[in-house]
C-alpha cells in the first residue's frame, strides 16, 4: 500500500525547543557526517558545534547533521504488542499465542529546515524519498521523537546521503530549489510480522498471520487477519474446534438435528421430507423419486423391500410394483421360475419390473388373487414370495 502524498505537510516548532533536542541526540547517538552531501548549499552558515550562544539557545551545529531516533509510544518488545494481537481473538475452549513475532525497526526521514521567526520546519519522507501522507505522520507518532541508540553504521552514510538528496530533489516545489537544511533525522518505527496459534484441549490447532507499524495494532487502527477456515472459507475473530479436530469459525458450524453432533454445515444435508438438517450420511435415497430422507420417514414396500418416500408408496406398495411393464410368457426369467415351482405356474397375466439388484414379477390367477415373487438377480435365487386374496388388497408373505 502506498501511504504517500505530495506534498507532505510540515511542522513547525521553536528552533530553540529542536535544538536542545538535537543536542541531546547527538549526544546520545553517534551522527553521520552529511556535510559532503551534494545537496547542502555551499553557503551553508558555519557555526559552533557546542556551546550556548548569549541568547541561552543551544548552538547550532557546524552543518548539517543526521541523528537518529524513535517515535514516543512505538513498541519497541514484542510484550508490548501481543495484548493487542491476541485481544481481538476469541478462542473457545482452547488459547491463542504469538508464533514467529519480529520486529522489524524500518527507517523513515525527517529532514528539519530553518525557518522565519525564530522557527523550524520538519517535513517526513518515506524509503523511496516520496512524502508521507498526513494521516501516516500522525498514527505513527511521528511528530513526537525520542533520541535512540545508534543503528546506522559507518558505510551506510552514502546511503543516507542519496535518500536525503532524494527526498529534497522529489519535494522541491514545497521546500524550494535549494534548501538551507538544518538537519535529517532517521525515524526508526517497527514493523510487526508473525503469526498467531490457536491450540486446542484435543490436540487441534490453527494459525493466522498479521503484518502492519506495530503502533498501528496498538492504537487499533490495524488488526490481524481473521482466522480463515480451510473447509468453508468464512472467516471470523472468533475460533473453534469441531470433536473431529476442524478450526472453524461460528458462521461456518452447524448441529445435525438428528444426533446433535456440530459439524461444518458443509456437511449437513436437507432431510426433503421432513426439512431437518442432518450429517450427509444419515440420509437414504429412495428410489423412485431420488429424494434424500431420514429412514424413519421413509416407508418399506411389502414386495420389493425397499425404503421409499411417502408419496410414491399406497398400502405398503410402492409404486414401481403397482405398476410394471408386461412380461412376455418367453421370458428366460420368468420361464425358469415357472419351471422350478409348479405352483407359480397357476398365475399369468404377469408384469413387474427389474434393475440390477432385483426383479419383481407379479401375476394373477383367473379366480382372483396375486403372486408377488421378489428375485435377488445377484444370488440368483428368490429371496420372497408374498400373496393376496382375491377380495383383498392386502399382501401376505409366505414363511421363508
Amino acid at each position: 500500500m502506498n501511504e504517500s502524498l505530495s506534498p507532505t505537510p510540515a511542522q513547525d516548532q521553536s528552533r530553540h525547543q529542536f535544538l536542545r533536542w538535537l543536542e541531546r541526540a547527538q549526544q546520545g547517538s553517534a551522527a553521520l557526517a552529511t556535510a559532503d552531501s551534494p545537496t547542502v548549499p555551499a553557503a551553508a552558515k558555519a557555526v559552533a558545534s557546542s556551546g550556548s550562544l548569549e541568547s541561552g539557545e543551544p548552538a547550532a551545529p557546524a552543518g548539517p547533521a543526521t541523528v537518529e531516533a524513535i517515535p514516543l509510544g512505538d513498541p519497541q518488545q514484542v510484550r508490548e504488542l501481543s495484548p493487542s494481537i491476541l485481544g481481538c481473538y476469541h478462542v473457545t475452549a482452547g488459547h491463542s499465542e504469538l508464533s514467529g513475532c519480529t520486529l522489524e525497526p524500518r527507517p523513515l526521514l525527517r529532514i528539519t529546515w530553518d525557518a522565519e521567526g525564530g522557527q523550524v520546519q520538519h517535513r517526513w519522507y518515506g524509503g523511496d524519498g516520496q512524502p508521507l501522507a498526513a494521516e501516516l505522520i500522525e498514527r505513527l507518532g511521528l511528530k513526537e521523537l525520542e533520541p535512540c541508540e545508534e543503528r546506522l553504521r559507518a558505510n551506510d552514510a552514502p546511503m543516507v546521503r542519496r535518500w536525503i538528496a532524494a527526498a529534497l530533489q522529489t519535494d522541491s516545489g514545497a521546500v524550494g530549489a535549494a534548501p538551507d537544511w538544518l538537519a535529517a533525522t532517521v525515524v526508526w518505527c517497527r514493523w510487526a510480522s508473525g503469526a498467531v496459534a490457536f491450540r486446542f484441549g484435543n490436540g487441534a490447532e490453527g494459525r493466522s498471520n498479521f503484518a502492519g507499524w506495530a503502533i498501528d495494532f496498538v492504537q487499533g487502527y490495524q488488526r490481524p487477519e481473521k482466522y480463515r477456515c480451510s473447509a468453508s472459507g468464512e472467516e471470523s475473530f472468533e475460533v473453534l474446534a469441531l470433536d473431529d479436530g476442524t478450526v472453524t469459525v461460528p458462521q461456518a458450524v452447524g448441529r445435525c438435528e438428528q444426533s446433535g453432533t456440530s459439524t461444518l454445515l458443509s456437511n449437513l444435508k436437507t432431510c426433503e421430507v421432513s426439512g431437518r438438517q442432518v450429517l450427509a450420511d444419515r440420509l437414504a435415497q429412495c428410489p423412485i423419486s431420488g429424494l434424500w430422507a431420514l429412514p424413519d420417514q421413509l416407508e418399506c414396500c411389502v414386495l420389493c423391500g425397499r425404503a421409499v418416500a411417502p408419496g410414491r408408496i399406497e398400502s405398503q406398495v410402492c409404486s414401481d410394483c403397482r405398476g410394471g411393464r408386461d412380461i412376455d410368457p418367453d421370458d428366460s426369467l420368468l420361464a425358469g421360475l415357472l419351471a422350478a415351482d409348479g405352483s407359480f405356474a397357476r398365475y399369468g397375466h404377469w408384469r413387474g419390473w427389474r434393475d440390477e439388484a432385483v426383479a419383481v414379477l407379479i401375476g394373477r390367477r383367473w379366480l382372483g388373487g396375486q403372486l408377488a415373487i421378489l428375485y435377488d438377480r445377484q444370488q440368483a435365487r428368490v429371496r420372497q414370495v408374498a400373496r393376496s386374496g382375491r377380495f383383498s388388497q392386502r399382501w401376505t408373505v409366505d414363511p421363508s
